[in-house]
């Protein structure tokens, strides 16, 4: 008697787990990826900011990136930060397909100057290719004021 509760148990523990998962992936969250906070020092004249981002280090997760996404509201993220071993002059190329929000993406240098800024088009295939170290995609909805020269920072919040 006292196996088959525990046994009940697990799989109501079970149950309980898949079913926050799946509310989750509703909600267009990601559990792959961990967040960092992307701090924005604009040279525009507009005061620095942060921003909560997923951090995609692995080929798995810059693969995935934002593919699939649909709110960013109910997880306080606005965008992803795609982190490359690489060097200024390494093309990195991105495209929206099954990306169906709309994207500013911007090229940072090896010192997370933004270099390059395009404004990606939901579902698109085309590729855009430009240099960089890394790349960050935001949220075109928010308006953030994002400006070639803008330097980025990223540290775990």
């Amino acid at each position: 008697m006292k196996l088959a509760r525990r046994a009940l148990f697990g799989i109501g523990v079970m149950v309980c787990i898949l079913i926050a998962l799946a509310l989750l992936w509703s909600a267009g969250v990601s559990a792959r990826a961990p967040t960092v906070v992307a701090h924005v020092a604009h040279q525009n004249g507009h005061a620095a900011n942060n921003y909560t981002v997923f951090y995609a280090s692995t080929p798995e997760e810059r693969d995935e990136g934002l593919m699939n996404f649909t709110n960013f509201d109910s997880a306080g993220i606005v965008g992803e930060y795609f982190a490359f071993n690489s060097t200024n002059s390494q093309q990195q190329c991105f495209w929206m397909k099954d990306t169906p929000i709309p994207l500013v993406q911007a090229w940072l240098s090896e010192n997370g100057t933004v270099s390059f800024i395009y404004n990606g088009t939901p579902e698109s295939t085309q590729s855009v290719c430009e240099g960089g170290a890394a790349v960050l995609e935001l949220d075109s909805n928010l308006r953030i004021p994002l400006s070639v020269g803008d330097v980025v920072s990223v540290y775990r919040g």
